[in-house]
């Protein structure tokens, strides 16, 4: 494991993950809203 992270595998994975990371708490959120207002039409 620490030969892995010596080698930048560590930051490499987080650079991938945090976009993600963001995209998941848009989609999230956004289907959250989608919920809340169908269910107040209904």
């Amino acid at each position: 494991m620490n030969m892995m992270n010596e080698n930048g595998f560590s930051s490499d994975q987080m650079l991938f993950l945090i976009p993600i990371g963001i995209l998941l708490l848009f989609l999230a959120s956004y289907y959250l809203t989608v919920n809340l207002f169908t269910r107040k039409d209904f």
